[in-house]
């Protein structure tokens, strides 16, 4: 009996284990940070533009310009059971002195790419503490989703 109790303890320690296991994944991407000022779309030069995920933190130059182009692809794990996702995700703080902070959240990563990401900074007037975007999914995967339940 106690060895049926432990072979089936173990066998559900193993299995729980697999499950919660992360795949390692070592693919990269890139972003490309255009930090723009709101109001006259004139490029941002200084903004810090941070991937808290990485610790990686780089300021614009002249051009408004950050580029980041080997962060990891962490994978976005969130929709798996429904249709799992071809990129991954990172998170965008952009800060800069007498702006409003702007936080992206679920900013994609693909694989072997670096694509683009507008932020639009704008002056801090006291009203709002932190402007938050969510980046929605790309839309093929979203497209596929809605198929796939129609």
């Amino acid at each position: 009996m106690a060895k049926k109790i432990l072979t089936v303890f173990v066998l559900c320690a193993l299995v729980f284990a697999a499950g919660c296991a992360e795949k390692p994944r070592n693919e990269r991407g890139g972003i490309r940070v255009w930090v723009t000022e709101g109001m006259t779309g004139a490029p941002l030069e200084g903004a810090r533009v941070t991937v808290p995920e990485t610790g990686l933190s780089l300021l614009t130059g002249a051009d408004g310009l950050a580029v980041f182009d080997a962060l990891p692809v962490i994978p976005d794990s969130e929709y798996d059971q429904l249709l799992p996702c071809p990129c991954g995700r990172v998170t965008l703080l952009v800060t800069a002195e007498g702006f409003t902070p702007y936080l992206l959240l679920y900013a994609r990563v693909f694989p072997n790419e670096t694509r683009d990401a507008g932020v639009l900074m704008f002056p801090d007037d006291g009203t709002l503490k932190t402007f938050t975007v969510i980046e929605a999914p790309p839309a093929e995967w979203c497209d596929a989703l809605a198929e796939r339940f129609d």
